[in-house]
């Protein structure tokens, strides 16, 4: 985990809505997956600086959500392009059994950081002052991750 020393990224939230339900994801480099469903809000992740150099284009950020026992479900995840940059789906609850542990409105999702050059996973911490409550269609702007 040293050679993982910050992680530094800016993104936009913005609450989009696309029809794409039924389709099973799955990462292989990590063992991620998730449903697709009929909410979901979209992270533009702008830049992604790992120890002050820019992200690898096989890194993977994942959005995922605490259950009461404590558990992690993945509510979304992409790739970084070679910039850093990247559109990151969370998916809500749509009521739909196979997404009935995901984010509801007032959830604070948690995000992990996939480094494929080290194999290892970290999870991403952010500003206190910076509010992650999912919200349907909410658009939020300038989240600093570091």
């Amino acid at each position: 985990m040293n050679s993982i020393r910050h992680i530094l990224f800016t993104v936009l939230f913005l609450g989009l809505s696309f029809a794409q339900d039924g389709f099973d994801n799955v990462d292989e480099s990590t063992g991620w997956s998730y449903n697709n469903s009929g909410l979901r809000a979209y992270v533009f992740v702008s830049s992604i600086l790992v120890d002050g150099v820019p992200s690898n284009p096989d890194n993977v950020i994942g959005a995922f959500r605490r259950t009461e026992s404590d558990s992690l479900i993945c509510v979304g995840f992409n790739s970084t392009n070679i910039n850093g940059e990247t559109i990151l789906i969370i998916w809500g609850d749509d009521g739909s059994p196979s997404t009935s542990q995901y984010l509801q409105d007032g959830d604070v999702p948690e995000f992990k950081f996939y480094n494929s050059l080290t194999g290892v996973i970290v999870p991403m911490t952010y500003n206190d002052d910076i509010d992650l409550t999912y919200v349907n269609n909410q658009s939020f702007q300038d989240w600093l991750f570091t």
